[in-house]
């Protein structure tokens, strides 16, 4: 159930399940440190919650999405729900889209989105701090 009257987050966090322990979690812990308040699925989904609601709620309230681009987000059906409701929103409110490549080439990122290969983007190899 998503309770109404809740605040408007920082950050939405799209990634893929698999690249939680490598880059994600590191990343988001990094981020709390700044204050940075964030739509993440480990804190905000409880038991019996509506994956899609959640989700959709996330996106709409929160003021950017990290999209946390990798060969297991490519392949996913939920990362590509919440990359097009990411481009949606930003094309029509204005959002923007803060990429990290993890583990992608140009090439692998042209393949998906010629738009998202034109963004400037953060590489994950560069460290969570950066």
């Amino acid at each position: 159930m998503i309770v109404e009257g809740k605040k408007m987050k920082d950050l939405f966090i799209s990634h893929a399940s698999e690249d939680k322990d490598d880059l994600v979690r590191p990343l988001v812990e990094e981020l709390k440190k700044y204050g940075v308040d964030i739509w993440y699925d480990e804190f905000e989904l409880k038991l019996g919650d509506s994956l899609s609601e959640s989700i959709d709620y996330g996106l709409s309230n929160s003021s950017y999405g990290l999209i946390i681009l990798s060969p297991n987000f490519l392949k996913k059906k939920w990362t590509d729900y919440e990359l097009k409701s990411l481009l949606t929103s930003e094309m029509y409110k204005g959002k923007m889209i803060l990429p990290i490549w993890h583990n992608l080439t140009l090439e692998q990122v042209m393949e998906r989105s010629l738009y998202l290969a034109d963004k400037k983007a953060l590489m994950s190899n560069l460290g969570i701090a950066k």
